[in-house]
């Protein structure tokens, strides 16, 4: 959880609380390369090649292989996880992709992908 403190002086402070967090419980994870694109922590990642994995896009959606658990500027090794209890609403999707975005044309969303993965999505409020 992270805590920004937006106002303080002498008699008071207000603080905003933002959870980031994305892995709940239960989660494996897998390392492999990664080249070309920045992938970020939370971002769904799809298979390259045998060994390779790429941040998602629109045009590799059906490749969807998993979470990223870390951050990678353009090339380098990447831990992502492969199932387990994921917090939805902190996902770091492309633009025009959502949960609900139709996967080829199977006739699955990228949520019941995400399912068949071994993901179970939970939604998160703070608030």
């Amino acid at each position: 959880m992270a805590v920004d403190i937006i106002r303080a002086n002498n008699s008071y402070s207000e603080a905003q609380y933002s959870d980031k967090k994305v892995f709940v419980s239960d989660n494996s994870f897998q390392n492999n390369e990664t080249t070309a694109n920045a992938v970020v922590y939370g971002s769904l990642v799809a298979r390259k090649s045998a060994k390779i994995v790429e941040a998602l896009t629109v045009a590799n959606i059906a490749k969807v292989v998993g979470i990223s658990a870390s951050n990678v500027e353009t090339s380098g090794a990447l831990v992502y996880a492969t199932k387990g209890t994921v917090i939805e609403n902190n996902l770091t999707l492309p633009e025009g992709v959502t949960l609900d975005t139709q996967v080829g044309e199977t006739g699955l969303t990228l949520r019941d992908k995400l399912e068949d993965l071994g993901f179970h999505l939970e939604f998160a409020d703070i608030n």
